[in-house]
Parts: structure tokens; sequence; C-alpha cells
């Protein structure tokens, strides 16, 4: 399925002092509330750090039990996966698009202003990671 290999180099349990961190990058990331970003971290739920190598990048998957939540691309940015957002789907400012709008996103064609049916926020600054669902 990969071109590319993609290798797992280790894991380990994150401690509070990361763990804290972690949530205030989210936070900083993806500009909504601390008790959006909590919701990915269900208390007495061990966090797992997973390392992965793939085509020469390093990246960093943060698992809430056996769940894969955030990842970490290593220059600063935070990105949820697909299940944190079924987990908290307020994690992320989003737009909404119609189903036809849908599959020319899913080519790699670029959102225009014309297919957005309603936005979560009045501004979203530029640079922003944003969810998109379909209505």
């Amino acid at each position: 399925m990969f071109k590319k290999k993609v290798e797992f180099k280790g894991s380990s349990v994150v401690g509070g002092k990361t763990l804290k961190k972690l949530k205030q990058d989210a936070v900083q990331c993806f500009g909504v509330s601390e008790e959006a970003v909590m919701k990915l971290f269900p208390p007495k739920t061990d966090i797992v750090l997973k390392k992965v190598a793939w085509g020469g990048s390093k990246i960093q998957v943060y698992h809430a039990g056996d769940i894969p939540m955030l990842v970490d691309e290593g220059r600063g940015n935070v990105f949820p996966t697909v299940m944190a957002l079924w987990t908290s789907p307020d994690c992320l400012p989003f737009f909404v698009v119609a189903q036809p709008v849908s599959k020319f996103l899913c080519g790699g064609a670029d959102l225009m202003l014309p297919g957005v049916r309603a936005i979560s926020q009045e501004s979203i600054p530029a640079g922003t990671v944003v969810a998109i669902k379909i209505a």
C-alpha cells in the first residue's frame, strides 16, 4: 500500500510534564479551548508515544490507550487524527461543505469559498488547521 517503508522506532509512556506540554501545544495549534483538547486524553488512560520513520521524516504519534489521537510532525505542529476528530468533533475549527464538493477535495482540489456552506467560527486566521465536514 505504501511506496515508502514505514518503520516503528519504539514507544514509551508519556509522563505528566510532557503530557501537559502536549496539551498546551494542541490548544495553541488548534485555536480551541482546553476542554476540547482534554476530551482526547481521558483521565486514568495511559498516553503512549510511538515514534515512526517514514520516507526520511520522523513523526511522533500519541495514543490514548490503543487509539491514535495526535501526530507531531516535529516542527512544532500537532495535528489530530481522524479518530481524534470522532472523539472530539469540536477540537478544530471547521468548514461544512456540500457532498458534491467533497469528491473534488478528496481528489486534491483547493477549497474555494463558494463550496463552503457553514463555518464554525466567525474569524479563522490564515494558516490555521481546520477540519472539513460534509453536509
